[in-house]
């Protein structure tokens, strides 16, 4: 995916995870919760990885994502 379509995405989660109601979730459950296909699970781990190296998420022990 281009630069931008990944910039979108990565919006998209952050404000997902930033949501006051947000409970921190597995990659499953935030795959299911924003309908994400399972083709495109892939692009969603690579945003979550690269949120992940620029300090904005984290990733718990026992892997939820917050």
């Amino acid at each position: 995916p281009s630069s931008v379509v990944l910039e979108q995405k990565k919006q998209i989660v952050l404000a997902f995870l930033g949501d006051e109601n947000y409970i921190p979730m597995k990659l499953k459950e935030i795959c299911y919760m924003l309908q994400v296909n399972p083709e495109e699970k892939y692009i969603l781990v690579q945003v979550l990885d690269e949120l992940i190296k620029e300090g904005r998420v984290e990733q718990t022990k026992k892997g939820k994502y917050i």
